[in-house]
């Protein structure tokens, strides 16, 4: 795989990882969050709307970066290893919870769509920062 065609797949990953947090922000509506979080304590409120802020945060600093940075990522830097490898055990982790852990027998009609797609973004960002640091390594 051509040096090119890694940077513009980590463009359109970047793209994918802004989109996906834009979407996410209907997550809480469609499973809806408010009426089961309200239910707790002032302090896991805020905690769990803060981590979730922060999720949403890295998931676009993820998008950005490989918008703006894509040949540095394909780079033979120890930084832009690091960030790939970071990004790859990030999603790998996530869809590992995906289906190990998470409970998904409640999601009926757009959620359970929704949730196909997030799928598939999910293993697209896992290839292509693959891809990356295959070429970090210089393995292609």
């Amino acid at each position: 795989m051509s040096e090119q065609t890694i940077i513009t797949l980590l463009i359109l990953s970047g793209i994918g990882h802004i989109a996906m947090s834009l979407g996410s922000i209907a997550v809480p509506h469609m499973l809806d969050w408010k009426k089961h979080i309200d239910a707790g304590p002032p302090l896991f409120r805020q905690v769990y709307w803060t981590y979730s802020a922060y999720i949403k945060m890295v998931n676009i600093a993820f998008g950005v970066v490989s918008i703006i940075a894509p040949s540095e990522l394909v780079g033979p830097s120890f930084l832009a290893k690091c960030i790939n490898l970071f990004i790859i055990i990030y999603w790998f982790v996530r869809m590992v919870l995906e289906f190990l852990y998470f409970d998904r027998s409640s999601l009926t009609g757009l959620a359970k769509i929704a949730d196909r797609v997030l799928n598939v973004l999910i293993t697209l960002f896992i290839l292509v920062h693959v891809a990356a640091f295959a070429r970090n390594i210089q393995l292609i």
